[in-house]
């Protein structure tokens, strides 16, 4: 999938007065690009990333997928858009902590076009690559969190998206269990589009890609 963003913006009313998070944004991400962004807490990057994985929809300006614009898509259209074109990676895992490693991958299968009978081979496939075949029936709430996080990559994999998005995927995790979670991010996105927020570049960059710097919701690259 080809993204282009054009005159992005993006402000948050704070005490009602414009408090801009994205500034005049232009990006053109080609299919198969590997894109770092770095920057301190609060800058943006989390925004931006909300905006390319369909997930907000309230900001300024042009963001075409392939050529089409998101503003024109139905719910239903984003939606299975979201669900089977993207992958994404939250930092604080986002799951279901009562329902077991299972249903929590299951998720973006159930909002996509694939068909049920097809739902355990995706996730029994993705699990053996993320080490948690042996943890399917666990409810997440008994995992550490690297267990989690790995679920969460899962999770992002199941639907074989062309775009993944990892926002902080390794902030919470330690050496070793950062190395297991990259090696399953960077392995799959090989010949995938992957965007990656951190604010540690050195311990996330795998020596291939390009590094961008937001600063205050401008977005440079280094």
């Amino acid at each position: 999938m080809k993204l282009v963003l054009e005159n992005v913006e993006k402000f948050y009313m704070v005490k009602q007065k414009k408090n801009p998070v994205l500034k005049d944004l232009h990006l053109t991400i080609e299919s198969g690009t590997h894109m770092y962004i770095r920057g301190v807490s609060g800058v943006g990057k989390s925004t931006l990333l909300n905006i390319i994985g369909l997930i907000d929809d309230q900001f300024e300006g042009s963001y075409t997928i392939d050529g089409n614009d998101v503003k024109k898509l139905n719910e239903k259209e984003k939606s299975t858009l979201r669900c089977e074109g993207f992958g994404y990676v939250f930092q604080e895992y986002a799951l279901i902590e009562e329902d077991s490693v299972y249903e929590n991958i299951k998720v973006p299968l159930v909002y996509s076009t694939i068909k049920r009978k097809y739902f355990k081979e995706r996730i029994d496939e993705i699990c053996v690559k993320a080490g948690l075949q042996h943890y399917l029936k666990t409810p997440v709430k008994q995992l550490s969190g690297g267990e989690r996080q790995r679920v969460a990559v899962a999770r992002a994999l199941v639907n074989s998206p062309e775009v993944i998005l990892a926002d902080e995927a390794t902030s919470n995790l330690d050496s070793e269990t950062t190395q297991i979670i990259l090696d399953l991010i960077h392995t799959y996105a090989k010949d995938k589009t992957l965007i990656f927020v951190t604010h540690d570049i050195a311990r996330n960059f795998r020596g291939f890609g390009e590094i961008y710097q937001m600063e205050n919701g401008i977005l440079l690259k280094s």
